[in-house]
């Protein structure tokens, strides 16, 4: 439980951001989804498909 709303607000933005940056999934052959969308979406803007 949590003090105060404020308090429950960063520690769920604090969640979500790690969970994003630095948790490694197997279904994303064990990388951390921002660092998913860069491999997959890095050489398309670059070509320009998007």
């Amino acid at each position: 439980s949590f003090k105060t709303r404020s308090r429950a607000k960063i520690e769920v933005i604090d969640y979500i951001l790690w969970y994003n940056s630095q948790r490694l999934h197997s279904y994303l052959d064990y990388c951390s989804p921002m660092e998913f969308e860069k491999i997959y979406f890095e050489p398309r803007f670059r070509k320009g498909s998007i």
